[in-house]
């Protein structure tokens, strides 16, 4: 990129580098041909859909035995516009992913030359990932009625409980992170005294650290109107800022990138 500026006077690299996306990914996400490392490990009991949801819900339920109430939050996949969706027909490579339908008996598996559809195949297809998470959702939910269980599923754009009327948490948020902010707003409201979350996904961490009453709000706004408000795009903007740089003054993204970007261009230097 600098190689290009110095022959190229024109290209404005602050504005360059302020409004495109740079990243770092770590070389130990990749295998030694380039391709990326995904974790898809499970039991070799595991054949089918049926076995993979048994497996879900007792590995939660046992895991938070000594919860009052247990909540489950998926991400979406059946956003027609998805910011992922470059993403992740980037990772496709051109190929054109199956769809697979989801059901007790699909055959399911680790292994490629078996006869069942391996998990990565399985998942490679956006619409399978939809739904997977509905099916698992409402795995979930069925156990927890069976077992006496206070369980809470939000999925898709829906959310739904065992034990009382929860569509007022229906939301059309994409990630489960923000989410999962607002069902522990939820929660607090609710009574809830004491809160634990795990995720695998440290971006859930940083986002309660530096999420304020007016980023909350401005998250549960969200899919409320057709397009964001100026608003939420500001207060939204900031957080992301207060992210990647904590305390910072900064509110554009445009401005963060800039800094980041000069300020590695100096350790390097």
């Amino acid at each position: 990129m600098m190689v290009i500026c110095q022959s190229r006077p024109e290209i404005d690299i602050k504005e360059a580098v302020g409004v495109y996306e740079f990243s770092v990914v770590p070389r130990s996400m990749f295998a030694a041909d380039g391709n990326m490392l995904h974790s898809l490990e499970k039991p070799d009991w595991i054949k089918t859909c049926s076995d993979l949801a048994d497996h879900f819900t007792v590995t939660i339920f046992h895991k938070y035995r000594d919860a009052d109430e247990v909540r489950v939050i998926f991400d979406r996949y059946d956003v027609p516009l998805s910011l992922k969706t470059a993403t992740r027909e980037f990772r496709q490579r051109g190929l054109e992913p199956i769809s697979y339908k989801i059901t007790d008996t699909t055959q399911i598996s680790n292994e490629p030359f078996l006869m069942q559809v391996p998990m990565k195949r399985l998942l490679a297809h956006v619409s399978t990932k939809d739904e997977l998470t509905q099916y698992l959702a409402s795995k979930t939910l069925e156990k927890g009625r069976q077992n006496g269980l206070h369980v809470v599923v939000a999925w898709s754009s829906k959310c739904r409980a065992t034990h009382q009327d929860m569509a007022y948490l229906d939301s059309d948020q994409e990630e489960a992170d923000t989410k999962i902010l607002l069902h522990t707003v939820d929660a607090t409201a609710s009574g809830a005294k004491s809160i634990k979350i795990f995720s695998p996904d440290t971006d859930v961490w940083n986002a309660f650290l530096q999420a304020d009453e007016d980023c909350v709000t401005a998250l549960a706004d969200l899919g409320s109107t057709i397009l964001p408000t100026a608003g939420m795009f500001y207060v939204i903007e900031k957080l992301v800022c207060q992210l990647y740089l904590p305390k910072t003054k900064i509110s554009s993204l445009k401005d963060l990138r800039w800094l980041l970007f000069r300020r590695k261009q100096a350790e390097s230097e």
